[in-house]
């Protein structure tokens, strides 16, 4: 599943894995903040996307 409001991927779900590479912060007119390193959640340990994991665990999906 991509997440694409407004002509922009703003991320891309699988499984239970998301990557995030832009997110507003508070809500509708909040500017739009992009993640020079797009954090990953595992939806299966963390469904409610608290804490991203671990860039060197990244590299090794």
């Amino acid at each position: 599943m991509v997440i694409s409001p407004a002509n922009e991927i703003c991320g891309v779900k699988r499984r239970n894995w998301k990557m995030v590479t832009r997110q507003v912060e508070r809500g509708f007119g909040e500017p739009i903040s992009q993640y020079s390193f797009p954090p990953w959640y595992d939806l299966h340990t963390d469904p409610k996307e608290e804490s991203p994991l671990d860039p060197r665990f990244v590299e090794n999906l």
